[in-house]
């Protein structure tokens, strides 16, 4: 995801991507695993950043790349102003006054041209409203199989050498697509439009992010497809790998479905006040759950927010007492299934189909 989301970085709208989890989740290593295959002159690499120092980068210093910020802590709340402002409307003015001998005068900066994406991550599970809408929110996975994953990879050095060996090809596959022509024709557009909700404004931000994964994802693969004058066409293997890639993360983002942590302490509480038929302590939730308190704690907080799960007992130093909130756990399907969308099972090999 990290890779295409940096091939749109060339187009008229990027697609930012904010990485959420706890902390030692692995935010930062699932970004960095993702950013190595980038080439380098395609993004911008910080570790904080100052509320105004957007205003003062070269004028061109950030087109058609992708700002990597490590942290989303490590911007001021003051800067996303200008940070929204960047990344919607592709470009960045700014008016200040200085002090001259005949008294302040109203100056204007240089623009700061984009287009603009971004990588970021938070220990966050919601940014401010504001800025939720502008990325594509991917929740890293938390569970105890990709804990136990992540340790055994400890034990395949060979692995490890095999994927860096890999990364001079895929700069030069990055170079290749990053400076070619941009042209795809998407077939099946106008049905994947029918089927998108018409009950959730921020969809009509969400369809150019689909979109522009789409077309990156026909250019990676332009070799295998088939070509309309000069234009490459997207085939359904496009976008059945975008559905894997975001349809989880783009439900989450339109609350139409909740992240795997936070339905994992609701169902906690829930089995727990069953079995007890009383309210029950967020250690007894964790002890549940054989999960660390302050894990549990940052998920359980954010599913008494959406109203999962109800505390009876609120307030700093008192012993928390859980019960099911009067809010069910939703499960809709925003990004159609690849089966619905073309009426037959997208192939899952991108290179089981002819060249053109």
């Amino acid at each position: 995801l990290i890779f295409l989301s940096a091939i749109t970085a060339a187009f008229d709208k990027p697609v930012s991507i904010v990485i959420k989890g706890e902390s030692g989740s692995g935010k930062s290593f699932s970004l960095q695993s993702g950013l190595r295959y980038v080439h380098p002159t395609a993004y911008q690499e910080v570790h904080g950043m100052s509320p105004k120092a957007l205003l003062h980068a070269a004028q061109n210093e950030l087109k058609h790349k992708m700002l990597v910020i490590q942290e989303a802590a490590g911007f001021s709340a003051d800067g996303w102003v200008y940070l929204r402002q960047l990344l919607t409307e592709g470009r960045l003015t700014y008016r200040t006054v200085v002090q001259t001998r005949d008294g302040h005068v109203g100056k204007e900066l240089p623009t700061i041209e984009g287009p603009v994406g971004l990588f970021m991550t938070t220990t966050q599970n919601r940014l401010h409203a504001e800025d939720e809408t502008r990325f594509l929110s991917v929740h890293v996975d938390q569970s105890r199989e990709q804990i136990r994953r992540a340790i055994m990879s400890y034990g395949d050095p060979e692995s490890t050498a095999r994927a860096d060996g890999l990364v001079p090809q895929f700069h030069a596959l990055f170079e290749y697509v990053r400076s070619g022509p941009k042209n795809v024709v998407i077939p099946y557009r106008r049905r994947l439009l029918e089927l998108l909700p018409d009950t959730y404004p921020r969809v009509l931000r969400d369809i150019s992010k689909v979109l522009a994964l789409i077309q990156a994802h026909a250019l990676l693969h332009q070799e295998l497809r088939a070509k309309r004058g000069e234009a490459v066409e997207a085939h359904p293997d496009d976008y059945a790998a975008v559905h894997r890639l975001i349809g989880d993360a783009l439900a989450v983002g339109l609350q139409a479905t909740v992240p795997p942590q936070i339905v994992e302490v609701i169902q906690a509480v829930e089995e727990m006040h069953d079995q007890l038929r009383r309210p029950v302590s967020q250690v007894e939730v964790a002890h549940y759950l054989e999960r660390e308190q302050t894990s549990v704690s940052r998920n359980i907080n954010t599913a008494v927010k959406e109203g999962f799960v109800k505390n009876l007992n609120p307030g700093q130093g008192k012993e928390h007492a859980y019960v099911p909130g009067k809010r069910s756990l939703p499960t809709k399907e925003v990004l159609p299934h690849p089966d619905r969308l073309f009426g037959t099972p997208a192939r899952d090999s991108e290179a089981s189909f002819e060249p053109a």
